[in-house]
């Protein structure tokens, strides 16, 4: 799912928030957004809390990635739908964790690490 200049840029401008796993709604903020390198989300009031961190195959090196580094081979067609999911719930104002989940859960694939400047795409 490429997306145009356009699409990127109206993405980058939209206000939403994550919602579920606990938490009250977070307003989140997306630091960036390729389908070709990933995507960052992190706290809008609290940028240094990294909420979701999607990282391409081709943005991954074994050395830095490790056992990861298969992730994407061991589970065909997960990024994809991970990556869709995150555009469309941007657009909707909101990323709720269960669709997040059932997503995983589908391909039975675990999310393998927390999110930070170290761990996503893109950092600030």
């Amino acid at each position: 799912m490429e997306l145009s200049d356009q699409e990127r840029e109206e993405l980058m401008a939209c206000e939403f928030v994550v919602v579920g796993g606990g938490e009250d709604e977070i307003p989140a903020k997306l630091i960036d957004i390729d389908y070709d390198i990933g995507i960052t989300i992190v706290n809008r009031n609290n940028t240094d809390q990294y909420l979701y961190c999607l990282i391409s195959k081709s943005a991954m090196t074994k050395e830095e990635y490790g056992e990861h580094y298969t992730y994407w081979e061991d589970h065909p067609g997960l990024y994809d739908e991970i990556f869709e999911l995150m555009v469309t719930n941007i657009r909707a104002g909101e990323i709720k964790r269960v669709s997040y989940r059932q997503i995983l859960n589908k391909y039975s694939a675990q999310s393998s690490y927390n999110p930070s400047s170290e761990t996503c795409a893109f950092n600030q």
